[in-house]
């Protein structure tokens, strides 16, 4: 796969990148086969190691869903995040400067991908028009799709919710719709209107040329139509535009066909039918820095370093939605799936590590348990395929010793790797977030029943015998919400869900000997307010700062971000 469009390495780089092949803006628009080439470099650059930006373990989009989606959330407690990175994304210290690594790296790499399809874009212009068709037009249709995509997430890091925002009018990221060039770069920020209408232009765009096209694509790493009618969903979602986001999540969803209770419990590691966009499984540009080497529970890293985990479930999530006929309640390893004596074990610092929340050191009582645990999702799940057992000490031998590995209360099953380097397909979409969002639109358009139904197609092929939702109102509202948290656990929506909700994160920590407590680590904080920095602002980074002096906020000022 060809890369034109190299990775920034340090400063202001991202901002003025120039082809690594020394192909001109015009070169490659006169060239179906280089546009081609060069909207699949911006489709790699969301799944490759960013070695050149000293920040190994960043690979764009699943870094994106994981660190910051999921880690700083309310459901995903990691004891690798906790102690081994000092909750530093735990406990948000990230926010805390605009030199920490988290409002740096997402900003670099949104940015970069922007600065890469600004190229292609420059294309689509009236010199041009005869040739915008066929594959021209699909092309360009893409790279419009990936610039939506790009805004809409650094509006949700870098801007402010929108019952935060003054109706669009406070600032939010800078606007950046042309080629690169260090003579105009140096923009202010935009509002948060124009960001919102920008990914809204960049969309409409991009489903005219996806349809004026005739074309399709021929990677699930692609963008297509259906994918330009999710990224609409999603930020007419952050704008609170519910009849847009109910009337795109619809169109994104209705060729899809929802998973089967099987799929789900396969391991998310290849599409099924409902994925709408995902990454490739291939690991050349990842290598031991996959989603898969940490978050799987056969992950390399989660295996042969024995003491860290592959991230767990919220207790009191899990709790809510207990349901012995619900395929997604036995991903996860919780006190329900044991004898009333070894339950009350998980609150036991003798059983349960009172810092790390292991629940297999050496002597514990849940040892033989879980070794059958692990041995039964083995069977069920990674034995066919010949992947490596989960939380296994033995990983070069595929053998399921589980002795000396770290299984956390609430360890998921959920996440598998198909490979020694863990590899697997990463989703960055698919049918059920869209069902979920026509849902909550739904709700707060008062079309009641459109909600209940989307609820429906995805719980009676997750639960046996689901019985449909007759509330209305806010009750229906929550349950959506809850339903949202527990069908998308671990696929990056968490922190951002609740910041657009305007909801603070309430986490329950373990507390000894208290089974109503929770299985969050003591040292993470139990709370974060709705207003904490500036509503969950992500600072504007120094590389931004030190190089665009059009910026008229002032970061010395505690409220810069307002």
């Amino acid at each position: 796969m060809a890369l034109l469009f190299g990775a920034a390495s340090c400063s202001s780089d991202y901002l003025d990148l120039q082809p690594i092949s020394n192909e001109s803006a015009e070169g490659i628009a006169d060239n179906v086969s280089k546009m081609r080439a060069a909207i699949f470099g911006g489709f790699e650059k969301m799944n490759r190691q960013y070695s050149s930006y000293d920040y190994n373990y960043f690979i764009g989009e699943a870094t994106l869903n994981t660190w910051y989606g999921d880690i700083p959330g309310q459901d995903f407690p990691s004891y690798l995040a906790a102690r081994y990175y000092g909750n530093t994304w735990t406990n948000w210290n990230m926010f805390t400067s605009h030199r920490t690594y988290g409002a740096v790296m997402a900003w670099t790499y949104l940015y970069g991908l922007i600065g890469d399809v600004n190229y292609l874009l420059a294309a689509d212009n009236a010199a041009n028009a005869d040739e915008i068709k066929g594959e021209y037009a699909f092309r360009l249709a893409q790279a419009y799709t990936l610039r939506a995509h790009g805004y809409i997430r650094l509006q949700q890091l870098y801007g402010p919710r929108w019952q935060d925002s003054m109706d669009g009018a406070r600032h939010s990221v800078v606007l950046r719709t042309e080629m690169p060039d260090p003579a105009n770069a140096a923009k202010d920020v935009s509002s948060t209107a124009a960001v919102m209408q920008q990914i809204y232009d960049d969309l409409d765009r991009a489903i005219e040329l996806y349809e004026l096209s005739g074309y399709d694509r021929d990677n699930m790493w692609e963008t297509n139509e259906s994918v330009a009618y999710g990224l609409y969903a999603r930020a007419a979602l952050l704008k609170e535009d519910w009849a847009t986001a109910e009337k795109y999540a619809h169109l994104a969803s209705e060729s899809y066909n929802i998973m089967s209770a099987a799929d789900y419990e396969s391991g998310f590691a290849a599409p099924t039918s409902e994925w709408m966009w995902c990454s490739t499984s291939s690991y050349t540009s990842t290598y031991y820095w996959s989603f898969g080497v940490y978050w799987a529970c056969n992950g390399a890293y989660t295996c042969m370093w024995g003491n860290y985990g592959a991230g767990a479930v919220d207790y009191m999530l899990y709790k809510q939605m207990q349901n012995t006929n619900d395929v997604r309640c036995e991903l996860f390893y919780t006190p329900d799936k044991e004898g009333r004596a070894l339950r009350a074990k998980f609150w036991n610092p003798d059983d349960c590590d009172a810092i790390s929340l292991n629940i297999n050191d050496s002597g514990s009582s849940f040892n033989n348990a879980l070794q059958a645990y692990c041995d039964k999702m083995y069977d069920k799940i990674g034995k066919a395929n010949n992947w490596i057992p989960p939380y296994s000490n033995d990983y070069q031998g595929y053998g399921t010793e589980i002795s000396g590995t770290y299984i956390p209360f609430g360890a998921q099953f959920k996440f598998w790797g198909t490979d020694t380097y863990s590899t697997s397909s990463v989703c960055f979409m698919r049918a059920s977030e869209m069902l979920l969002i026509e849902a909550e639109a739904a709700c707060h358009n008062g079309n009641y029943s459109v909600a209940q139904d989307c609820l429906e197609k995805i719980n009676k092929n997750r639960i046996a015998g689901y019985v449909k939702s007759t509330k209305t109102g806010d009750d229906l509202l929550a349950e959506v919400k809850l339903n949202r948290r527990w069908e998308l656990w671990g696929e990056g929506f968490s922190w951002f869900d609740f910041k657009r909700w305007n909801e603070p994160i309430k986490r329950t920590l373990w507390e000894s000997g208290n089974v109503n407590s929770g299985n969050w680590p003591t040292s993470c904080k139990e709370e974060l307010g709705v207003s904490e920095y500036q509503g969950w602002v992500y600072p504007i980074p120094y590389t931004e700062i030190d190089y665009n002096d059009a910026l008229t906020i002032n970061v010395n000022n505690p409220d810069y971000g307002l």
